[in-house]
């Protein structure tokens, strides 16, 4: 078994209420429970479906801490940065380090253009941040960057435990591509309802999609049916 086994099937992007401006905690943890109670395989925080770019960076400091208090261990806690800013990027990852998450999520530089040795400095600095498994959000659709298959292959040349991609994108070459390169060990999410089923069909690892929120069992159920080869149920 791969120490990398956890980083697969449904990760619920989860999101996030507020009460009087403020986030309610007990729904949040409610929410949560229920993802664990209908079979999600993971807990994904400050992902998109949590808005997270409105919240400041202390909210989802306490949000990622809350969840892995809430999970108790039931569950992986994927903990996403969810910002622009590198020093934000960097307090936030030696937060998570510090509460245990078990994975770490960094989204592409957004509301800019970097060359692509720019994304491998960035990730290679912020990958030395912490040893556990490195998670890259590639959302090229709303970031208005995207990154190559090169530049994966420098940043893990760098991140040795640059373990995979939340890949928010329908580009099946890029997945196949990154596959091939970086070996069948290396972990694509499906961040995208639409592609899902193609990404697994290519050697993706599961989802981290927003239906989780609302049908948390049908999702997982997907993952297993095709994890389990069930493939004639799937096309019913």
């Amino acid at each position: 078994m791969s120490k990398l086994d956890f980083l697969q099937g449904a990760y619920c992007p989860l999101i996030v209420p507020f009460h009087d401006g403020k986030i309610d905690f007990d729904a949040y943890g409610k929410l949560i429970e229920r993802q664990i109670v209908e079979g999600s395989h993971g807990l994904l925080v400050n992902a998109t479906s949590g808005e997270p770019t409105t919240l400041t960076v202390e909210e989802r400091g306490q949000l990622v801490e809350f969840a892995i208090k809430a999970s108790n261990g039931r569950r992986p806690v994927c903990a996403a940065t969810a910002s622009e800013s590198f020093e934000a990027t960097a307090l936030l990852i030696d937060r998570f380090e510090k509460a245990d998450a078990d994975s770490i999520l960094v989204v592409t530089p957004f509301y800019a253009a970097p060359p692509q040795r720019g994304a491998v400095s960035y990730f290679a600095k912020l990958g030395a941040r912490s040893r556990r498994p490195f998670l890259i959000y590639h959302i090229p659709g709303r970031a208005g960057f995207a990154l190559t298959v090169d530049t994966l292959e420098a940043i893990k040349d760098r991140v040795p435990h640059f373990a995979g991609l939340k890949n928010t994108d329908t580009d099946v070459g890029f997945v196949t591509g990154a596959l091939s390169r970086l070996g069948r060990d290396f972990r694509i999410f499906a961040g995208l309802e639409l592609p899902t089923l193609p990404m697994l069909g290519i050697g993706g690892c599961g989802m981290m999609i927003t239906a989780s929120n609302v049908a948390p069992h049908l999702v997982a159920q997907l993952y297993e049916m095709f994890a389990k080869r069930d493939i004639d149920v799937l096309s019913r």
